[in-house]
């Protein structure tokens, strides 16, 4: 599915700060609107040297109280039972009301020209309400709803929530917002439901389980990179009526946090050293349950019966199951307990004071194998009752195999010069449809209508759109790379010229002993129709093998890359854009109507379309 390979050997498609330097907000950020001297430096995982983990632990005391103002030398880490060496400690927490008013706003962008960064409203802690539905009633819903509410109405200001719904999809209610009164809205809206549980019956009771979990670990996907281009620390508190007693553990397609159990993929499909900064809070959204013989309709004590070892085994189970997950990402789990705004509230309080650990493992062989981090107070604070949570182990995968893999299955493939998108695939014969949600390339993800937009590449793209309409007879041939379906090849259209920039420091690129910089870039543009059938679509693929020189002027000039694509003139449109860095396999992806396309104007660094 990849066309119109461009080889980058010497030189380069440059031009990228002269193209965007009129849109850059202000002298103190750089052309993403944040400040300079947070901009990510080159990525330097592919060299050969000292690689470091990064660990977030929240500390609480009995009463679930964060506790500030610990030093270095209070905590003992291990990693399989060897003491490491801490290199750097940082106590964080929330961002006073002055702190984020000082946050350099994004400026506002010229005509035509559009960007997925979203500004962090707090750049230490942000707090993601997630609603699974998908094994939760809509009484339970609306009930989760209401506390959500109650949580609300006490809020600290300056609290920045962002709200998803997982049904049969990830939907993003709300974005990043500390605004109560918007969160609010969001939560009394349409789109946060209740919905009905999708129904999965028709895939036979042996499967229904395993595509419940595929739909799921899409989803838990979607988030992850969304949230991958969001600064600091992400508590994910997980409201779900999840009932774990059928996971397959062993079969990472049916696991909705693969990094608990599976050794050969991430949760959200991320690198495990950085999910540090996700941490999970699973909640059980029924709240305190008791065992079915205890009903109020019974007179005395429940009959012993087999139900209610049942019962309790069933709890244990996804007690266990919460717990997991929890300490694999650095959260807490929540399970049999009423009070769930309370709940939420905890999460916000002890969620956004928390301290950053990092450490060069002395074990310096990377073999995929998974490693034990054990964290302790020291000797001092023994006795306290102080709690830790943190990730209690990542998967040591070797970053410079796994990405010279991606480049050569990359570089092997056939390329055309369409692109299909997700919904189109053609089914997998036998149970590899029921897992097919799954198993989907992150970029065919990212580019489905209406998808939550992956921000793990953050690029701008202008649009400069033809003023000569265009129309072909019957039987003559479309121009090349143009792609239109058949039922538009004959009516009236109009090429738009796209311009993508791209900051290079965001790409992983694979060093050989020669010292050239290897990667493979793919940018692709798909046109809607408002009925969500693709009417267009084209995929551009840059193959670069950059020398020193080369690279160390892209990164102080960027990275562009031109397309056109032809869009109807009659009816509603829209177009999805997305990148997809190869080797690290990081997406970054937008929505824009083509409505929101000024006809006239060209963005910047094009000129008009003849």
């Amino acid at each position: 599915m990849r066309a119109g390979v461009l080889r980058m050997v010497v030189s380069g498609m440059l031009g990228f700060a002269g193209a965007m330097a009129a849109q850059a907000p202000a002298a103190t950020t750089d052309v993403w609107g944040k400040p300079s001297q947070d901009a990510p430096p080159p990525q330097s995982v592919l060299h050969t040297g000292t690689r470091e983990v990064q660990l977030d632990v929240v500390v609480v005391d009995g009463k679930g109280n964060p506790v500030k103002g610990l030093k270095k030398d209070d905590f003992v880490l291990t990693e399989d039972g060897v003491v490491q060496q801490v290199l750097d400690f940082q106590e964080h927490g929330p961002m006073s009301a002055a702190e984020q008013a000082a946050l350099n706003p994004v400026g506002k962008l010229p005509p035509n020209t559009f960007s997925n960064f979203t500004p962090a409203v707090d750049t230490n802690a942000s707090t993601v309400v997630l609603i699974d539905a998908l094994d939760m009633g809509t009484t339970s819903q609306m009930e989760l709803h209401q506390q959500i509410i109650e949580y609300l109405k006490s809020m600290k200001s300056g609290t920045p929530i962002a709200i998803f719904l997982l049904d049969a999809r990830m939907h993003l209610v709300q974005g990043f917002t500390s605004d109560p009164a918007v969160l609010m809205e969001a939560v009394k809206s349409r789109r946060c439901g209740p919905v009905v549980q999708p129904d999965f019956s028709i895939y036979g009771p042996e499967n229904a389980w395993r595509v419940r979990q595929s739909v799921r670990t899409e989803g838990m996907q979607v988030l992850g990179r969304y949230l991958a281009g969001f600064p600091g620390r992400k508590n994910v508190i997980w409201f779900s009526g999840y009932e774990p007693h059928k996971v397959l553990f062993n079969n990472a397609s049916s696991n909705a946090f693969p990094d608990v159990e599976a050794p050969d993929l991430d949760f959200a499909q991320a690198d495990a050293l950085r999910l540090s900064r996700v941490a999970v809070y699973p909640v059980d959204a029924a709240g305190l349950r008791t065992e079915p013989g205890y009903s109020a309709e019974r007179r005395g004590p429940p009959h012993v019966n087999p139900s209610g070892n049942k019962f309790e085994a069933g709890l244990a189970a996804e007690q266990q199951h919460f717990d997991e997950v929890a300490e694999r990402t650095g959260g807490k789990a929540y399970v049999n307990q009423n009070g769930l705004k309370d709940i939420i509230g905890q999460v916000v309080e002890s969620g956004s004071h928390y301290y950053t650990l990092t450490y060069a493992p002395m074990n310096t062989g990377w073999y995929g194998q998974y490693r034990h981090i054990q964290l302790e107070t020291a000797t001092s604070l023994q006795g306290r009752g102080l709690q830790l949570q943190y990730r209690h182990g990542y998967y040591a995968r070797n970053r410079l195999k796994v990405d010279q893999n991606n480049l050569a299955k990359a570089r092997s493939a056939t390329t055309t010069g369409e692109f299909i998108p997700a919904d189109e695939l053609p089914p997998v014969p036998g149970q590899g449809v029921l897992l097919q949600r799954a198993k989907l390339e992150s970029l065919q993800q990212s580019m489905t209508l209406g998808a939550i937009p992956p921000t793990e590449l953050v690029f701008n793209a202008s649009i400069a759109p033809s003023s000569k309409v265009e129309q072909k007879e019957k039987g003559d041939a479309l121009p090349p790379d143009t792609y239109l379906r058949k039922a538009y090849q004959n009516k009236p259209y109009r090429e738009m010229e796209l311009l993508y920039a791209l900051d290079t420091r965001t790409l992983r690129l694979a060093k050989s002993a020669d010292g050239i910089r290897h990667g493979e870039v793919e940018f692709v543009a798909v046109v809607y129709s408002d009925l969500g059938d693709v009417v267009n679509s084209l995929i551009t693929t840059a193959t670069l093998d950059l020398s020193d020189a080369t690279y160390q002027k892209m990164l102080r000039e960027g990275f562009t890359m031109k397309q056109e694509i032809a869009v109807p003139v009659k009816g509603n449109y829209s177009l999805r854009l997305g990148v997809h860095d190869v080797v690290g396999d990081q997406v970054g992806g937008m929505e824009i109507p083509v409505q929101d396309v000024k006809l006239g104007v060209a963005g910047v660094g094009l000129a008009m379309v003849q």
